[in-house]
């Protein structure tokens, strides 16, 4: 099923997914023997590997099947083979556990996004994570609930994760994309956030959209992070405050710069473009237009002015249209121009200075 969120629409990985399973009771035996392995029956062999699979698939390591730890890359040890398995189970059990390392990769990513150094886009992409994380779980819990009353095959196992197998990896990719873009920025002493980080999102998003599946997850993942940025572009735009604690915006102050600068100065230098953290879906013109919308503003706030700008659309980030942003964008910058244009001709009487040079020289 899927869920309606205020930011966007958590994608659904299977319609059979997360349906509630109702099976009739029936008796576990063997799981908890202590018989050697290969002796057991095969049903019973396969009720010992399920038991432990539900423990390895959410990164808890299970009686036979283990987790090995290569330098933070976890993976699932070949020893129970050895423990006397039929061929066949090991063949299966060797399908569903990539879910294990996906499971362990998507949650260290989800605890180092949650550190407040690594800025707001980075915290809500981790929230967005976590809520796509928690109906995985709901899944796996579904699966032991069907294992409890005895109806669980490892065919059966295979057949419900194999659309959750296909999103967790999808989902690692994008990870490891950012973990990239990290190290790269780590040279210079910087790291992935902001900006740049909607720019990995979004990129991965363009390159799925031959699979439905991912690239709604994708978009999901972009709405959720692209949400405290545009409260950026909207503090901005409709007020003239600039609101980066993490230097996450691709609008900057200098703070060397006050006002005993000259004007002039102060105009050109005090707020200019941060490039780096300009989101690829943002082009130079619509960069520009936020970056004067604020001075605006800011210059009318320096003058005591105050002026209201609810008339204009909140600017919030819509995926796949632009046009929605854009147009606030639009809307935002020709409004402030204009009262600035206003405050100069009106407050400062420009035109009577003019004239007032005029006939000094003439």
């Amino acid at each position: 099923t899927s869920q309606q969120s205020t930011s966007g629409t958590i994608p659904s990985t299977s319609d059979c997914l997360f349906t509630a399973i109702s099976l009739p009771l029936v008796p576990i035996s063997g799981s908890n023997s202590k018989e050697i392995i290969g002796s057991l029956p095969i049903p019973s062999q396969e009720m010992v590997l399920i038991e432990d699979l539900l423990f390895v698939i959410v990164g808890t390591p299970g009686k036979y099947i283990q987790l090995k730890n290569e330098n933070g890359h976890f993976s699932i040890g070949p020893e129970f083979r050895n423990e006397g398995f039929d061929i066949s189970l090991c063949d299966m059990v060797d399908k569903i556990s990539p879910l294990s390392q996906y499971y362990i990769k998507i949650r260290q990513f989800c605890a180092e996004m949650s550190r407040f150094q690594s800025g707001m886009v980075a915290q809500a992409l981790g929230g967005g994570v976590r809520t796509l994380i928690k109906e995985y779980l709901v899944l796996v819990a579904q699966l032991e609930h069907q294992f409890q009353f005895g109806g669980l095959t490892l065919s059966k196992l295979w057949f419900y994760v194999q659309p959750c197998l296909h999103t967790l990896h999808s989902l690692c990719t994008l990870i490891s994309d950012i973990k990239h873009q990290n190290q790269i920025l780590l040279k210079g002493k910087k790291s992935c956030r902001g900006g740049q980080l909607l720019s990995v999102i979004h990129k991965r998003t363009v390159l799925s959209v031959g699979d439905k599946q991912s690239n709604q997850m994708f978009n999901f993942l972009l709405q959720k992070a692209a949400k405290p940025f545009f409260e950026m572009v909207d503090s901005w735009c409709r007020e003239g405050i600039l609101r980066d604690p993490y230097e996450e915006f691709f609008v900057e102050e200098l703070s060397f710069i006050d006002n005993s600068t000259d004007t002039d100065h102060q105009w050109s230098k005090r707020f200019s473009p941060r490039d780096e953290q300009c989101p690829s879906f943002f082009n130079a013109d619509a960069q520009n237009k936020v970056l004067t919308s604020g001075k605006f503003l800011h210059v009318i706030r320096e003058f005591r002015q105050t002026i209201s700008t609810s008339h204009i659309p909140q600017i919030i980030f819509v995926e796949n249209d632009s046009r929605q942003y854009m147009s606030s964008i639009e809307k935002a910058h020709s409004f402030n121009s204009q009262k600035l244009l206003d405050l100069i001709f009106n407050e400062c009487k420009l035109l009577q200075r003019f004239q007032t040079i005029k006939h000094f020289f003439l």
